[in-house]
């Protein structure tokens, strides 16, 4: 099963897998699951403590225009705390 909840700014408190075996039902809780990923959770299905979840992360496709945002902003702030620096003397 594929499940989305699309472009997501939040991160997933909780993720719960289940399955019935023989009217018993075995399940997994995850947490936390961050935005813009995808898990997928396999193991044995008649022990559900077995099961792992595996979190891939896709690099974004704006990781540039991040990283500049990120950049100028450590120089803005670097030039702030020069300013104030100099201005104590």
């Amino acid at each position: 099963m594929h499940i989305g909840v699309g472009k997501s700014i939040n991160y997933v408190e909780s993720l719960n897998a289940a399955t019935t075996i023989m009217g018993e039902i075995k399940n997994c809780i995850r947490t936390p699951i961050i935005p813009n990923s995808q898990i997928i959770v396999y193991g044995e299905v008649i022990e559900a403590k077995n099961w792992e979840a595996a979190l891939i992360i896709e690099p974004d496709k704006n990781l540039q225009n991040i990283m500049a945002g990120t950049l100028v902003t450590l120089i803005v702030i670097g030039i702030a705390i020069i300013t104030l620096h100099i201005q104590e003397r």
